[in-house]
């Protein structure tokens, strides 16, 4: 039986392109704001989704932003405050207006910083890395597709006495079994590769 193996290894050195996380992302659903402004309370002046472009524009230490987990922190926030941490003050047309921060933020609570999982030209994976789902996945993470070496391998078992195991018309027939064994080493072989 020649069998290609299930997992395969890199072709090459695989270095990221990019930085994972490539932008600050809050760790948590919370809100933004800027550290220096304290617990009390905050006028909510927009509302930060995962896939949304990072916030430029400056806001006062009285104002911060709704967030969601893995949404992009705004460039003049430093801390994002859980909403566990939060009492909702007021709404206006539906919407958080109004909300008061209960506990002290400190720089960088709660925020992913760039490439604070893997920094861009960082080593992925060494030449010849035995590629998995995850390890997969990681490469697909930084944007390169698996350059791989599939490797083949034979898998040959012998002996007159061997049948294979998926012959439908040798198990039917109790009498050509006589002498016989169903070849289970290949089947092994094969799972083990």
């Amino acid at each position: 039986i020649l069998a290609t193996v299930p997992s395969v290894q890199t072709a090459r050195k695989q270095l990221s392109r990019v930085n994972i996380p490539p932008f600050r992302a809050s760790i948590k659903d919370g809100y933004a704001l800027k550290s220096i402004g304290g617990k009390g309370m905050k006028k909510v002046i927009g509302y930060i989704s995962a896939g949304d472009a990072i916030v430029q524009t400056n806001f006062t230490i009285d104002e911060c932003y709704k967030i969601n987990t893995g949404a992009p922190v705004p460039q003049h926030a430093d801390a994002i405050i859980q909403v566990e941490d939060t009492k909702l003050v007021s709404r206006k047309n539906d919407y958080e207006s109004i909300v008061e921060i209960l506990a002290e933020p400190s720089a960088s609570l709660d925020i992913r910083s760039i490439g604070s999982d893997l920094r861009m030209s960082e080593e992925v994976f060494q030449y010849r890395f035995p590629l998995d789902a995850c390890q997969r996945a990681l490469l697909a993470a930084v944007g390169e597709k698996a350059s791989v070496v599939k490797l083949k391998v034979a898998i040959i078992s012998t002996g007159d006495e061997l049948l294979h195991p998926y012959d439908t018309s040798a198990a039917a027939d109790a009498s050509s079994l006589e002498g016989k064994i169903f070849d289970s080493n290949t089947t092994m072989l094969v799972a083990l590769v």
